[in-house]
């Protein structure tokens, strides 16, 4: 897996760590294509996680976001309402602001808008 352009140095060789640290006991050898594909989720959530840990200015997370990684919210609007971690904010090519949340504990994402959520307090994921 080669590094992408958009991506500094630091963060990929981060990413990398994390993904063999995670995968190191799950990859039968040879590699079979179930390894390889654990091997790529792995690598892409490590990539994900060493992004927003070393975020900085100059980061592709949203300014105006309330929430952050980690940060655990529930969604109290609506007939779906659910418990969940924020995983990612970003604009739509809209402008407008939305966070990707795990929820919890069953582990599927879902996209919401900032007013579908709340902050858990006294609950950090990262804590």
């Amino acid at each position: 897996m080669s590094k992408p352009e958009w991506c500094p140095d630091d963060i990929w060789m981060q990413a990398e760590i994390e993904a063999m640290k995670y995968v190191e006991w799950l990859i039968p050898t040879p590699i079979d294509a179930d390894a390889e594909h654990v091997l790529a989720q792995s690598f892409a959530r490590a990539l994900l996680t060493a992004r927003n840990q070393g975020r900085d200015e100059d980061s592709a997370w949203p300014a105006e976001a309330e929430y952050s990684y980690g940060q655990p919210v529930e969604k109290f609007t609506g007939e779906a309402q659910w418990d969940g971690v924020i995983v990612s904010a970003y604009y739509t090519t809209a402008g407008k602001l939305r966070y990707v949340v795990e929820v919890k504990p069953q582990g599927f994402q879902m996209i919401a808008v900032p007013s579908q959520l709340r902050a858990k307090i006294g609950e950090h994921e990262n804590e």
